[in-house]
């Protein structure tokens, strides 16, 4: 649906990034059209998937969700694509949610109840609920997982500058983005009552994260390049050492050389001794079965 289609009225955006997890988006968006509360819109950024991500969204015309791809070189870049959606959003509220997540049937209406009568300066979270390869369910602590679903004013995102784009991959862009918007006097709120629920999925080792950890202290003069960039987003302001940006893209490739892909491979060859130990351990206990139904045969005789 296109934007000038959508009401004006729209109170909450939800910005869903994707990439190549369209198996798992569906449900995300079907969460959020059962929902209670209707007075919505959906942003789904696709950066860089080759999946059947549009083809599912063009699934559920009639409804108001937009699709945006967003082209990405080399590593991907997960906040680029949240400030994308936050940047074409309509609505008051601006809820960044995970592809992976389904969401309970009144997170909306209850977040609309509170919204309305409490201030602005607000950040609001929800508690994440596993759903176990098995299909259990295991509720996470408060305070876990807090990119799973964030959600405050539009103008709130626009006063920190949205997520910040050095951040590549994904990880410890959701916990920077709490520390900027707490800095302009924006506290997280945990909503009561109401859940989000995690599909299980293999996980990535995520070593980007700590990485991240280390650039989120980092800041240069220079606007993030990219497409859809520009001197106003992506570059946090509240940082302590000034890098140019082609110092920065160095120590990027050689955190990427040096201590990344190292560890991915090192985490393969593990995986891949345990897969040996299992089918070997296997083929020790297929062959000692096979060798007592013999004697077993043969002490009949």
């Amino acid at each position: 649906m296109d934007k000038e289609a959508i009401q004006e009225s729209i109170m909450i955006s939800i910005v869903i990034p994707v990439r190549n997890r369209g198996r798992y988006l569906e449900n995300c968006l079907l969460s959020i059209i059962n929902q209670s509360f209707k007075d919505w819109e959906v942003i789904v950024i696709d950066y860089g998937g080759d999946d059947n991500t549009k083809a599912l969204c063009e699934m559920f015309e009639g409804y108001p969700i937009r699709y945006i791809y967003v082209p990405e070189k080399g590593i991907w870049n997960l906040p680029r694509a949240r400030n994308v959606g936050i940047k074409n959003a309509i609505g008051n509220l601006v809820a960044c949610v995970d592809a992976d997540m389904i969401l309970g049937l009144n997170v909306f209406e209850e977040l609309h109840k509170h919204f309305e009568t409490h201030e602005d300066n607000v950040l609001y979270q929800i508690q994440r609920i596993n759903i176990n390869e098995d299909g259990t369910k295991t509720a996470m602590p408060e305070g876990t997982f807090l990119g799973d679903f964030q959600c405050t004013t539009k103008d709130n995102f626009i006063n920190v500058t949205g997520f910040d784009e050095r951040l590549w991959g994904y990880g410890y862009e959701d916990l920077d983005v709490v520390i900027r918007l707490g800095r302009i006097g924006v506290r997280q709120h945990w909503l009561q009552g109401v859940e989000t629920y995690h599909q299980w999925h293999p996980m990535s080792p995520g070593y980007e994260t700590y990485i991240n950890m280390i650039k989120s202290k980092l800041s240069w003069p220079s606007p993030t390049p990219g497409p859809f960039a520009d001197k106003d987003w992506g570059c946090a302001t509240r940082k302590k050492i000034t890098f140019n940006f082609i110092i920065w893209r160095t120590i990027d490739k050689f955190a990427i050389a040096l201590v990344i892909w190292p560890i991915k491979r090192f985490k393969k060859m593990i995986r891949n001794i345990k897969t040996w130990a299992c089918v070997t351990s296997v083929e020790k206990k297929e062959k000692q079965k096979v060798l007592d139904e013999m004697n077993t045969v043969k002490c009949a005789i």
